[in-house]
């Protein structure tokens, strides 16, 4: 069902706690999740299933420092194209507060279909199919709490959301 909704804004600030499964064509990594957004900057912060560090990416502006489980710093200026280049793969940063706020990013063409109460199910937008699998209730409105988003065959993100705190 393709119908028209509000448009709802990504979200600009918040940090979640979750989950997440990244599998890629030559890689797969799992863990925790501790995601720290304020505007222009975000805080990304990756863990093993125990706890310990996988990696952590730091933005501010176009500026991306990326730091690995070793230790090893890795910047650019470059904004998400940059960090692309150093992953070897494109995340979708630039789409996620988009989905994590339950709608497609603004602007953009693409098919989507709805569940009963209304919410989005089913998203296809820039070449990715994103299933929202659960919705929580957080303050006044229900936020993504799975989503699985894919690129071709390639490309599939998981991610769970344990916890949210919104300003």
């Amino acid at each position: 069902m393709d119908s028209p909704v509000p448009v709802v804004q990504p979200l600009s600030e918040f940090t979640l706690e979750g989950r997440l499964s990244l599998r890629t064509a030559d890689e797969a990594v799992s863990g925790g999740l501790r995601w720290t957004r304020q505007k222009a900057s975000d805080q990304i912060a990756v863990t093993t299933p125990m706890g310990g560090a996988v990696a952590e990416i730091l933005r501010v502006g176009e500026r991306i420092e990326v730091v690995d489980h070793t230790g090893r710093r890795s910047v650019t200026e470059s904004g998400l194209r940059g960090l692309d280049q150093m992953l070897g793969f494109k995340l979708p940063l630039d789409y996620l507060p988009w989905w994590l706020a339950g709608t497609g990013r603004e602007g953009e063409s693409s098919r989507r279909e709805y569940d009963r109460e209304g919410r989005l199910a089913h998203l296809e937008q820039d070449g990715w199919q994103i299933d929202f699998q659960r919705y929580q209730r957080v303050a006044d409105r229900f936020l993504p709490g799975k989503l699985v988003a894919r690129r071709g065959v390639d490309m599939e993100l998981r991610l769970v959301v344990d916890q949210w705190t919104l300003p």
